[in-house]
Order: C-alpha cells, then structure tokens, then sequence
C-alpha cells in the first residue's frame, strides 16, 4: 500500500444522519451465539485494509455475505448498471479503488468503501425493498400493470423496450429523464429531442402475474425486436436480483459496528449497537449521518437530535 495508508496505525484488534426506523419497537432477544458465529465467519470474508486514518470494507465482499449470491462481483456490476438512483449513483462515487489480497494472495483494486458509505450501500441493495412484498410495483401504486413495454417513436416506428413491476410509473419517469434531457439511453433522448414529444407513445407488450419473469421476457423481446433505442442488449430489472432478509441485514450491521467499535467507543455509539443488535434500529436512506456525528463528537442523544435539526436545515 502507499504511504497515505499510513496516516494512522489502525487500532490492535481486529460507517452520514441518521434515520431510526421504529416502526417495529418491540425489541426481540438477539442469539448472541449466533451473532458471534456470524461475526467470525465475516471477519473471515469481508477484507478490510486500513486507509486515510479509517478501516475500508470490500463492498464486493460485503454484498457476498448479504445477498448470499455465488457470484457477488456481477450482483455488485449488476447494481451500478441497473440503478439509476442519485443516492446510489453518489454512494458509488463515495467508493474508492482499493488493493486487497485475492485467493492467490496477490493484490488487486476493488471497490471498498468506509463505514458510512457501506452502511448507506447497505440501505440501497434493490433486493432489500422486495422483502415485504414482492409483487408491489415500481415505487408506486400497486395496481399498475407489471410487464413489458415499448416505447415508439410513430414516425420512424423505432422503439426503446424495457420491463417494469409498474409500467405506468415507470413511463412517467422515462419521460421526466427525457424532458430534461438526462435519459440513460442517448439514441432515445436524441430522437424525443429532434422528433418531440407527441409523437412517441406507450405500448404494452405484455403483462405478467409477478416481477420474477420480467429480465427473462424482457430479454425474448430484446433478442426478436432488436430495439434500435437499448444501449444495452442484455435485459437487466433491479427486482430480479436475489432477496435479502432482515436478520441478515441486522448481523452485517453489527459486524460492522463491533469493528468500528475499535475506533469509535463513546457512550452513544455503545447505544446504537445494542439498539442494531435488537433490533429497533434499521438502515434508512439517511442512516449514514449517525457516523457524520460520530465524527463531531456527538455522544448523546440530545447532541444527535441537535445535529439532526442541523443537518436538515443545511439540506
């Protein structure tokens, strides 16, 4: 590594506001044989590597022991190519190009991250917003229709297709991407640009019971009709990655804090590990302000609800 890694000796022993979830406040007794279990087996498998004075996880790893994917580097590929969030497009810019010991032992830069930016990633794996119900729609309302679409330049009949669990929202979005000039796929912001709006229109190809088939068919439609507007030619749907369940996300989170614990120890982080470990506190999209106030010093509950209102007004 190079001598900016060297800025600080990392601590003996072997991550920015918050959102505190509490909507379930019930506490349950955590299994702490279990826990220490997990922890060893990820202490195992997510590589850290200490840089610019804070530990960096390997977020490819990270997303490994989550999804429980047997290919997690192309679940991780899959995320930066599918999502088009601007959460998750800062989050990734956040990510630094590490080098960390692979199987043959030699190093090789992968994306890593700091605890704060892997507790936000954490928050956006799409495979957590399908645990409650896997067949809700495209972020809006559930009585959309799931399939696959066509959007149809009626002048030149070219067509861009994709798949959605809400086609409907989703063509709102494809045209509010287009109206301000910011769609993902070039060809089609050219055409709406040089044909104009009215002439492109949406048509439904088909409709599916569930989002598990939509990659699959929206590949068949890919591979017949070779639409003239995908950038891409190989279908990819968020929704069909793997899902991850709760009490997964619960034990990488503690992971996490018990080794951040070894370099942030004040009574209000001891607080939030407790609360992780039963539960009462999930990630939300704002959950990584907890370590921006960790690093100004807030050390209790009323610092961090002062530092709350702070961060809001500023936002």
């Amino acid at each position: 590594m190079g001598t900016e890694d060297q800025q600080q000796t990392p601590p003996a022993d072997e991550n920015t506001t918050t959102e505190i979830d509490m909507e379930n406040v019930v506490p349950s007794q955590p299994d702490e044989q279990a826990l220490a279990l997990f922890n060893a087996q990820a202490n195992e498998r997510i590589r850290k590597v200490w840089h610019d004075g804070r530990w960096w996880y390997s977020v490819i790893d990270t997303v490994a022991l989550l999804s429980g994917s047997d290919n997690p580097r192309r679940y991780w590929s899959d995320m930066k190519a599918r999502i088009k969030d601007d959460s998750f497009v800062e989050m990734c810019a956040k990510c630094c190009p590490l080098k960390l010991p692979s199987p043959d032992r030699k190093l090789y830069e992968t994306d890593c991250a700091d605890f704060a930016t892997l507790i936000s990633l954490i928050h956006i794996v799409p495979a957590l917003h399908r645990r409650a119900d896997p067949t809700l729609s495209d972020q809006g309302s559930s009585s959309g229709k799931c399939g696959i679409y066509a959007i149809v330049n009626t002048v030149t009949h070219e067509k861009y297709i994709g798949s959605s669990s809400n086609i409907a929202v989703r063509f709102i979005r494809h045209k509010a991407l287009l109206r301000r000039g910011k769609h993902h796929a070039p060809r089609l912001q050219k055409a709406w640009d040089t044909y104009g709006e009215e002439v492109f229109e949406l048509v439904v190809l088909e409709t599916l019971a569930t989002i598990e088939r939509l990659e699959e068919v929206e590949q068949q439609y890919i591979d017949e009709q070779r639409p003239v507007y995908n950038v891409a030619k190989v279908a990819s749907n968020p929704l069909s990655l793997p899902p991850v369940s709760d009490e997964r996300v619960q034990q990488v989170l503690f992971y996490l804090y018990e080794v951040q614990n070894s370099v942030t120890n004040t009574p209000l982080f001891r607080a939030l590990r407790e609360a992780i470990i039963y539960g009462l506190i999930k990630p939300g999209p704002k959950f990584a302000v907890l370590v921006q106030a960790e690093a100004s010093g807030i050390d209790t509950w009323d610092g961090l609800c002062a530092f709350v209102q702070q961060h809001q007004q500023a936002c």
